[in-house]
């Protein structure tokens, strides 16, 4: 792991931390938020940059992936909200 990834790391947990805590100390009944991973974000970042639609193979590059299937099968989730969004967009065309 490097000194970057340590560094968001433990600013990550520093945040988590202490929004837990702080829902403890004030009694709310919000759920405490999870340990969040650096490498979570590199998951978020691909599938942002896929919604936001950045061709599939420029994004391989820039993830670093050797493989087009680590990119789109590993890194770059759908959500109920973004299928919906795409299957909406099918049907708008369809009516145009």
């Amino acid at each position: 792991m490097s000194f970057i990834t340590q560094t968001i790391g433990r600013i990550l947990n520093r945040i988590v931390d202490d929004y837990n805590s702080d829902i403890k100390k004030f009694g709310g009944t919000i759920e405490p938020l999870p340990h969040i991973h650096p490498h979570l974000l590199r998951h978020t970042s691909c599938s942002r940059m896929a919604e936001a639609g950045v061709d599939p193979r420029t994004l391989q590059d820039i993830m670093g992936h050797a493989s087009m299937k680590m990119t789109m099968e590993l890194y770059n989730h759908v959500t109920d909200e973004r299928l919906t969004n795409e299957i909406q967009k099918l049907n708008n065309r369809r009516i145009s």
